[in-house]
């Protein structure tokens, strides 16, 4: 499959026909020519596991499977959305990366999502932590537009993704040179751009979208996914350097893998527990779900000062083999505003 095909198939996933089993083979097993047999029964697995129904037949290469579910409710919604970030005219100050709309279920062939500005949306720590951590009552679209905040998910297919999947998307599965993962996350943020761009020249009123030169970022998604991301870029060395029709994205490598500081020091004030990411970056706790508090502090709102709560030494497990160090560690946190 040509990387301009992929790149067709994710950035427009209401394709059909080849294109789109291409795709769905790519992003489930590495190879676009996979038997489309070997496909469904890998998805089949996944969504067992996540407790749902298996697909009764083989729709992938309809349209009208997924016609409804993102078109009506990713789609439209995320016009809106960058419509009202575009009125606001000032640069983006933060970025939001998210994996995909969540699949909420699947009922024989029909399949269900809850998209964080769509008209079902979803709930929970998805939906409250970037709330809270805005410390917002507005609508979600209007939060967003008002603290300039680019929300980029990695594709818009809400696909059934398990952790198994997502390891392949980052040490297995090539594509360009780069993990799966990665790929998916640089098309994205091109994709953001050109989006915006087309949002522009259909009104004459609004400017062309621009990124302020110091960015914050945050990984709202599964640390399966984000860690494999940041670690490569620890590995190659490399920032996120893009630039499409004079808009510029420079995410600066020591940014991307900022490692969260670690103080032996007791600081007198209230302790909050929590499970610290290893990475600055990373917005989610160990159990997973986005953390309004990690949000705050990946996107440089407040600082957090770690004092550890357990018998590792805080020094050594930052020092040495840093990417094999445990991703988690619990901590308990003082807040420093």
């Amino acid at each position: 499959m040509e990387i301009e095909e992929f790149k067709n198939f994710i950035n427009n996933p209401t394709s059909t026909g080849k294109e789109w089993l291409n795709g769905i083979n790519l992003l489930y097993t590495g190879n676009s020519k996979t038997n489309v047999r070997e496909t469904k029964r890998k998805i089949n697995k996944i969504i067992k596991s996540n407790g749902n129904e298996e697909l009764t037949r083989w729709d992938f290469g309809q349209y009208n499977y997924w016609k409804n579910c993102v078109e009506g409710d990713v789609i439209q919604y995320k016009e809106k959305y960058l419509e009202a970030l575009l009125k606001v005219d000032k640069p983006i100050k933060y970025i939001i990366f998210s994996e995909a709309p969540k699949l909420t279920w699947i009922s024989g062939v029909n399949p269900s999502s809850a998209y964080l500005f769509g008209n079902k949306p979803v709930s929970g720590n998805y939906k409250s932590a970037p709330l809270k951590a805005f410390n917002s009552k507005q609508p979600i679209i209007k939060t967003f537009a008002q603290h300039r905040v680019a929300f980029i998910d990695l594709m818009d297919l809400p696909l059934p993704i398990d952790g198994n999947l997502r390891k392949e998307w980052n040490y297995i599965f090539e594509i360009d040179g780069n993990p799966l993962s990665v790929f998916l996350l640089e098309n994205a943020i091109e994709n953001f751009i050109n989006k915006s761009n087309c949002i522009t020249k259909k009104k004459e009123n609004l400017k062309k979208i621009q990124f302020d030169s110091d960015i914050y970022f945050a990984f709202m998604m599964p640390p399966k996914t984000s860690m494999g991301i940041i670690e490569h870029y620890f590995k190659q060395n490399k920032s996120i350097n893009i630039t499409i029709d004079d808009v510029n994205v420079y995410l600066p490598n020591e940014r991307i893998v900022q490692c969260n500081n670690i103080f032996t020091k007791f600081f007198k004030s209230e302790l909050i527990q929590e499970i610290l990411p290893l990475y600055s970056r990373v917005a989610m706790s160990g159990s997973n779900t986005p953390s309004d508090l990690l949000l705050k502090h990946a996107l440089n709102i407040i600082t957090l000062l770690t004092i550890t709560a357990c018998k590792r030494n805080p020094e050594s497990f930052l020092s040495g083999h840093r990417l094999h160090a445990k991703r988690y560690v619990r901590l308990s946190i003082s807040q420093i505003i």
